[in-house]
């Protein structure tokens, strides 16, 4: 389903000071400059008339301008009476519209199926489901379509939700800037990475480049290529996540096309014994169990400006790319280590089976260094060689704090450098519990050999 965003240059009707009212038009049927059409007879008000908010800017993180009183489809386009809020916001917005300082108007809709049609060369949207409306200061900018925003800032919304993950909070935003370049204008692999985004954003394959016209892009089995986005696309995706993310980077990888994998547990070993001479062997089974891996979909949508996807000398494939890599590492790291209610069982969910080290107080400031050293012992031997210690940064900063009883620090200088405590590694990860996290009985430090972890990953995306 497609999200558009179109600014019209609002014919305003009538002003009611007593009630700060506006009768304008909000959309009307002229093309915009890209050649789109959005016509009035095609819209669906249902949904928003049960919550007909107006925002300023699109921004609905922020306090409500107004609400709409009502919405009259005409052959001239959409005409709406807004009723302002009395806020010192919505008192604002008025003045400026009546002053004439302000006229603009901005829709944002989705195009449901069979909505858009492609005729000589525009595209008609002939059914559009209304979301709500916006006051803006730029006014005639129709520049916002197919998952578009209007402006850089809100291609990072803050207000996004998921699946109960909080990822966008640990993913720093990408500055666009880092992939403009004029140079990009001269390199073919960067040129057909966005003309193939063009292709898909304007549903247009005469778009697609001849390098990006294989079988992979149609859905199958991995024999036939049948996997969504090319195959350079998702190993450059893939080569970013397994550096950015500690699950990826130290668990095991269980890579089937099944939905379900069954792996062996050995739940309990043979036993050796020591025998008389000529007396009979005893028999020691060993005993195996098993363990469901269970895949697991998941998505997310990167908002961009049709700016962006016109801009020759954006590279858009590789600020894609890098977004989507960060989006993944957090997701894995998010679902390993915290989990995710009903889905998937993170190492600090007490459902995991990980041996617990509890702190006196059971909160992260009641913990003392003689907790991190019961962790080593509460790991089997053989895994030591290759077990870390994972934690938030900001754990490791209240860690590196705790001082004897001379009030030294109890991390010595060259570990502190080396980032180590005892000898062994110490890896870091937003998507761990902070230190102002703070609940009974929540987990904060992990310790251990990851490998032990086994992640089920179905290459496709």
């Amino acid at each position: 389903m497609e999200i558009k965003r179109l600014t019209t240059q609002a014919e305003i009707k009538s002003f009611d000071d007593s009630e700060m009212t506006i009768t304008h038009y909000i959309s009307t049927p002229t093309p915009d400059r890209y050649g789109d059409i959005v016509h009035p007879e095609g819209m669906l008000d249902e949904q928003f008339r049960k919550n007909p908010v107006v925002l300023l800017k699109h921004d609905s993180s922020k306090m409500i301008i107004g609400k709409n009183l009502w919405l009259e489809k005409t052959e001239h386009g959409i005409l709406a009476k807004t009723q302002f809020a009395d806020t010192e916001t919505g008192r604002e917005i008025y003045r400026l519209n009546k002053s004439g300082f302000m006229n603009a108007w901005s829709i944002g809709f989705l195009i449901p199926e069979g909505g858009l049609e492609i005729k000589d060369g525009r595209r008609h949207i002939r059914k559009w489901e209304l979301l709500e409306y916006s006051a803006v200061a730029v006014p005639a900018n129709p520049d916002c379509i197919n998952l578009v925003m209007k402006s850089l800032e809100t291609i990072f919304p803050k207000n996004k939700t998921g699946v109960k993950m909080e990822l966008n909070s640990n993913t720093p935003a990408l500055p666009p800037e880092k992939f403009k370049n004029e140079s990009n204008k001269s390199v073919d692999e960067i040129q057909d990475g966005r003309n193939f985004i063009k292709s898909i954003v304007y549903k247009n394959p005469d778009l697609m480049p001849a390098s990006y016209k294989s079988n992979y892009l149609n859905e199958g089995v991995s024999a036939d290529g049948g996997y969504t986005v090319p195959v350079e696309f998702y190993d450059r995706i893939m080569a970013n996540v397994i550096a950015q993310s500690v699950i990826r980077r130290n668990a095991t990888i269980v890579r089937a096309e099944a939905k379900e994998v069954q792996i062996p547990k050995l739940s309990s070993a043979s036993t050796f014994s020591f025998i008389n001479e000529g007396a009979q062997k005893p028999v020691s089974n060993p005993v195996f169990s098993q363990v469901r891996l269970v895949r697991h979909d998941g998505g997310f949508i990167i908002l961009l400006s049709k700016q962006l996807i016109e801009d020759s000398a954006f590279d858009i494939v590789g600020f894609l790319s890098d977004m989507a890599s960060r989006v993944i590492a957090n997701a894995y790291d998010s679902a390993g280590f915290k989990g995710s209610a009903g889905v998937i069982t993170g190492i600090l969910d007490s459902e995991f089976g990980a041996t617990e080290i509890v702190a006196s107080g059971g909160t992260p400031n009641s913990i003392v260094y003689d907790d991190i050293l019961k962790t080593i012992s509460a790991v089997p031997s053989h895994t030591l060689p290759k077990s870390k210690f994972y934690m938030h940064r900001s754990m490791l900063g209240y860690i590196r704090r705790l001082k004897d009883e001379t009030g030294g620090y109890i991390i010595a200088p060259d570990e502190r450098k080396a980032m180590t405590m005892e000898g062994f590694p110490v890896e870091l990860s937003d998507n761990m519990y902070s230190y102002s996290e703070s609940a009974l009985s929540r987990g904060y430090v992990v310790f251990g050999d990851l490998s032990t972890i086994f992640l089920h990953e179905r290459k496709d995306l």
